[in-house]
């Protein structure tokens, strides 16, 4: 289990058709900080820069958005089978887009 940063948060909810990263650069992202709160354990897919893409449960975050998921999977596009890297810790600077997975109450 990673060792998370004071920063991060207790869990929250969020409407799974809004985007919660654009382009805009790590910059911009803390205005971003309260959202996140809502997205916690709850099933995210990370468009990531270089056309990755990662999907997992949202375990931590901080101030510079960078992110915890556990049980993460690197999706491919195609007939590629999906590769299952467990947790991992992506920096903020990398995420392009982050999308909620699952249905909100």
């Amino acid at each position: 289990m990673p060792v998370l940063t004071a920063a991060c948060v207790a869990c929250g909810h969020r409407s799974n058709k809004e985007r919660v990263v654009g382009e805009e650069g790590t910059r911009n992202m803390a205005r971003y900080l309260p959202e996140m709160k809502r997205l916690m354990n709850r099933q995210l897919h990370v468009s990531l820069n270089g056309q990755r893409e990662v999907r997992g449960t949202l375990r931590g975050y901080d101030q510079f958005m960078n992110i915890v998921l556990d049980d993460a999977v690197q999706v491919h596009r195609g007939d590629a089978d999906d590769t299952p890297l467990g947790t991992v810790v992506i920096r903020g600077s990398s995420i392009v887009v982050m999308d909620v997975r699952e249905r909100m109450t």
